[in-house]
């Protein structure tokens, strides 16, 4: 290492200082201290470091305008404790364009988890860096920020001025969903301070030819991955009626992926969704299936008729805001959809997204509740000719759909191993790389 220090943590140095000339100081040196090495490191500001500065300079100021982003470093060490990895995405980036060497994951994810809060009448304040939950004047939980990652309020819950303005400071998310857990909006956690990745996507979205690509490829990953769910989970005597289901699935995932009509796609999809759930019940254990009350016949919605269509609505609802807020802090829109249709409240490029993962995160929740039994006919209340949760119910399929999300996969496409959280972050950085035309497809998660 020359000059007791790398290249690129001289020109900050000498950057700075140049800031400070033009701002009337004088300064003519500059140092470094390394922490874990205790060492001061002075920085010569000589007319070599200085011109390599300015050029710099002039090369940042150059791709701004152009507004293109550099090209990601290769096999660099310089990646590896960079606090923007997880945006540059440089391994993955280049695994397209270098043949697929296999890239290292991305940093881990923080430990800091979402917080939901649900109880009606409650309110969220702050003391310090502490968040308090409460009712009337009862203080009912406290919770350090630091080990919070996203907000989740839902119904009738009050947030304080002061909270929100530290959650915006702290680059929180906070997910506002009603009673029911529809999305209704989001705040703080927005992305690049930049237009460009949405420019992309709204471009996108006018180009039929890429909507199509995109659509194709989204549902073939959907019916994939109910295939994949039947698959491991079947708990049906019959053999060959899994080995049916199995071929007709494969089958139309084959015309999907030669379909130029989008109608046609959304009648394959349609086809796909119904012969999945029709053997969904056999999924489940003997003891859950002994329950008349799970007894599970058809996919039903708004209201939903029965407990297992009330958890995979709920479930739907969950997955929707955790994509909406991975595809935020990617610097998308949530609302701006390429397959499904826009209307007023509806996140239609976070529904593009969970198509995927319906099967893989949302479904296998509910599997994981039900069969373990920490879910049963005292969780839920019926009216009005529909079925819902008690509080203590959903608060039950909340935390099997977080463990779900702790749970570390395989990529397919890089083979690295990261959390089911992590990897929806990557997927959102990859599909707005996808959209600025850095490489050809998009890869969806398809495991085996």
């Amino acid at each position: 290492m020359e000059h007791g220090a790398y290249l690129p943590e001289r020109v900050q140095v000498c950057a700075q200082v140049l800031l400070l000339r033009q701002a009337g100081y004088k300064c003519d040196e500059g140092a470094l201290w390394f922490a874990e090495s205790r060492e001061r490191v002075k920085v010569v500001l000589d007319d070599d470091l200085i011109s390599t500065t300015r050029e710099g300079i002039d090369g940042l100021l150059s791709a701004v305008d152009e507004g293109k982003l550099p090209e990601p470093l290769m096999d660099s060490p310089k990646c590896t404790r960079c606090s923007l990895r997880t945006v540059c995405l440089p391994d993955e980036i280049n695994w397209f364009s270098a043949g697929g060497i296999a890239p290292s994951p991305p940093p881990a994810a923080s430990p800091s988890k979402p917080l939901y809060v649900q109880l009606a009448g409650a309110w969220i304040g702050k003391e310090g860096s502490v968040l308090r939950i409460g009712k009337k004047n009862e203080v009912l939980k406290e919770i350090a920020l630091d080990e919070i990652s996203e907000l989740i309020v839902a119904g009738r819950v009050s947030l304080s001025t002061p909270t929100m303005h530290e959650l915006l400071r702290r680059d929180i998310p906070v997910a506002w969903m009603s009673s029911g857990f529809w999305m209704l909006g989001s705040t703080g956690a927005q992305g690049p301070k930049s237009a460009r990745v949405r420019s992309a996507q709204y471009a996108a979205a006018s180009d039929p030819i890429k909507r199509l690509a995109f659509a194709r490829a989204l549902i073939a990953a959907k019916v994939k991955n109910q295939r994949t769910i039947l698959r491991r989970g079947w708990r049906g005597g019959d053999q060959s009626a899994r080995e049916e289901v199995q071929g007709k699935l494969q089958r139309i995932v084959a015309r999907i992926e030669v379909e130029d009509d989008p109608d046609r796609i959304r009648g394959y999809e349609g086809e796909a969704a119904a012969i999945y759930f029709r053997s969904f019940s056999l999924l489940f254990t003997d003891n859950v299936s002994a329950l008349p009350e799970f007894a599970f016949l058809r996919r039903n919605r708004r209201p939903p008729a029965d407990p297992v269509n009330a958890c995979l609505s709920f479930s739907y609802a969950l997955l929707t805001r955790t994509w909406s807020s991975a595809l935020s802090i990617a610097g998308l829109d949530p609302w701006k959809g390429l397959w499904h249709a826009e209307r007023p409240g509806r996140p239609a490029l976070a529904l593009d997204l969970i198509e995927p993962y319906r099967p893989i995160l949302a479904d296998s929740s509910v599997l994981m509740a039900l069969n373990n039994g920490e879910l049963g006919s005292k969780d839920f209340v019926y009216a009005a000719g529909g079925c819902n949760f008690t509080d203590d119910g959903r608060r039950t399929l909340i935390a099997a759909y977080e463990r779900r999300l702790d749970q570390e996969t395989t990529h397919p496409v890089f083979g690295y191993k990261v959390s089911m959280r992590r990897l929806l972050h990557v997927q959102a950085r990859l599909l707005a790389r996808w959209l600025l035309d850095e490489f050809p497809e998009y890869p969806h998660y398809v495991p085996r």
